[in-house]
């Protein structure tokens, strides 16, 4: 992955790495730079952003936590759809939080950016409320073998 300052007409194809307003409009990071964002910044006069540039074997943020998200499921929680390095893991029914506080603090240990983050251990939970997040994953990581 490529990060960086770069000329906006350079790109095309990267992920926003920092939020930017034009025309009173946020656009958030993470969103991937279409022409049509492109050509819409430029003529706002932007010339230049900071963006992560994608190269063979990078796993984007949104796949990576939905990955680690899909790792940590149990058949009775649902992994949520990623949005920007967010993923949130719900119960598919009413229940008992049960947490193994030894695998989380392993998963927590392995990179301070990214999080795991439940409920507390033995908290009623369910139908579609709130078990666990898992946030902050980079950018992108290389994929594991690649």
């Amino acid at each position: 992955m490529k990060f960086g300052n770069m000329p906006l007409r350079d790109a095309q194809g990267g992920i926003l790495a920092h939020s930017v307003t034009i025309e009173g409009r946020s656009v958030r990071k993470g969103r991937r730079l279409d022409e049509a964002l492109v050509n819409e910044l430029l003529a706002a006069g932007v010339t230049s952003l900071f963006v992560a540039m994608p190269e063979a074997g990078d796993v984007l943020e949104d796949e990576a936590a939905t990955g680690v998200a899909r790792s940590l499921a149990g058949p009775h929680l649902l992994v949520q759809p990623a949005s920007r390095g967010r993923v949130d893991i719900v119960a598919r029914q009413a229940g008992l939080v049960m947490v193994d506080t030894v695998a989380l603090q392993a998963v927590n240990s392995v990179d301070e950016a990214g999080t795991v983050a439940t409920l507390p251990g033995f908290e009623p939970g369910g139908g579609g409320g709130g078990g666990a997040g898992i946030e902050g994953c980079h950018v992108a990581g290389i994929r594991a073998g690649g």
